[in-house]
């Protein structure tokens, strides 16, 4: 069964202590450094000087005094850190923070609203709030909460019958790119032609609006930076800790142009298989499948990035049936917090493709748990 707001309480609560740590571990060394350098760096050098590696370091060290993490992402997300760079690094973060809880309690309601109304928003957000990297993310100060309420609100109107809208709200994602992109594929793979119009024509504007921001030799510099950073060990993640194909493959492969090819292979032929073969009614499973399958394909992801993996957990949970104990095993595998400590520890969270793997096989099976329900039914156009 779902279980109640007790027990949730009860492992929300239990994670605060963690969150603390976390919180007190990362202290100056948080993902937000970047984020707030590329604040104050637009006020001081805007334009293509956005992604010039070497003062993007020296910007970071004169601010925050320690060794610089790049700024990586499309120059629109920039907007929402202007005003966070007026303030102290600490009052920033902390804004950020509070921001991205208000951000975690809008994805939760939405989650709630599709999934076949069993689910009340406190509990999702309870729900929320016991997921690891929900409180990875908000100790780091990542932008992964932003994109699971974008994804969360493409989905309600996907659900609604809304199409166009919800494909322009699913490209305001495209600072993480190499999720959304996926989602998009796979919908267009299943004909869903005026969700990828909305994707594409709102896709349009905002790399439109990006490359007039920082012109196009800022543009180059920014995937020349991304360049780097895939061929640079010190600027880019292990993939012992990309919890997905790529993280899998580069572990049991050595030689890196190998383990390059097969992660392509095998991540095409899985959106392929996902567009192609898996037909369902129900609009909320269909976008849960999509995100699910994006967290195993994307070529980059982090530990924290998992925070976008609540919509199809959510809606296992919700639909999770009695008896149902494979079911009851990975959500439990996503929400048991000491597991994750487990392969923080090991330095491995490539691991938790595995469950991901699972959660996407439960919700492309014929069985009452993902099968068309009162979601389906009733947001159905």
């Amino acid at each position: 069964m779902t279980g109640s707001t007790k027990e949730w309480s009860v492992l929300a609560a239990a994670n605060l202590p963690l969150f603390a740590l976390l919180v007190l571990i990362g202290s100056h060394r948080e993902d937000f450094r970047a984020f707030y350098t590329a604040g104050v760096m637009w006020r001081n050098f805007p334009g293509t000087s956005l992604y010039d590696l070497h003062l993007q370091m020296e910007t970071q060290r004169n601010l925050l005094g320690v060794p610089g993490l790049p700024f990586n992402h499309p120059p629109y997300e920039v907007v929402l850190y202007l005003p966070l760079s007026l303030l102290h690094y600490r009052a920033a973060l902390w804004c950020w923070r509070a921001f991205s809880l208000l951000t975690l309690l809008f994805a939760s309601y939405s989650l709630a609203r599709i999934s076949d109304f069993g689910l009340k928003p406190r509990d999702s957000f309870l729900i929320s709030l016991s997921f690891f990297p929900v409180l990875l993310c908000l100790a780091q100060g990542q932008d992964s909460i932003l994109l699971l309420a974008i994804i969360s609100a493409s989905a309600y109107l996907y659900a609604s019958g809304h199409d166009t809208q919800a494909g322009a709200v699913l490209a305001l994602g495209l600072f993480k790119f190499q999720f959304v992109l996926p989602i998009a594929a796979i919908l267009a793979l299943r004909r869903r032609g005026r969700f990828v119009e909305g994707f594409v024509g709102a896709g349009a504007a905002i790399v439109a609006i990006s490359i007039a921001m920082v012109r196009p030799e800022g543009a180059t510099r920014l995937i020349e930076l991304l360049h780097v950073e895939l061929s640079h060990k010190a600027l880019a993640v292990h993939p012992a800790f990309m919890p997905n194909i790529h993280g899998l493959i580069s572990t049991a492969v050595e030689r890196a142009p190998t383990a390059s090819l097969l992660t392509a292979a095998v991540s095409l032929a899985l959106i392929l298989l996902v567009g192609l073969t898996h037909r369902t009614a129900d609009r909320p499973l269909e976008l849960a499948v999509a995100s699910c399958t994006a967290t195993l394909v994307s070529f980059h992801m982090n530990p924290h990035d998992m925070a976008i993996l609540l919509l199809p957990i959510t809606l296992v949970v919700a639909r999770l049936c009695r008896g149902d104990r494979f079911g009851h095993l990975i959500v439990l595998a996503y929400i048991a917090t000491p597991v994750y400590l487990l392969c923080l520890y090991i330095s491995s969270f490539v691991l938790y493709a595995l469950p991901a793997s699972a959660l996407l096989w439960i919700l492309m099976r014929k069985s009452p748990c993902a099968s068309s329900g009162q979601a389906g039914s009733l947001l159905e156009n």
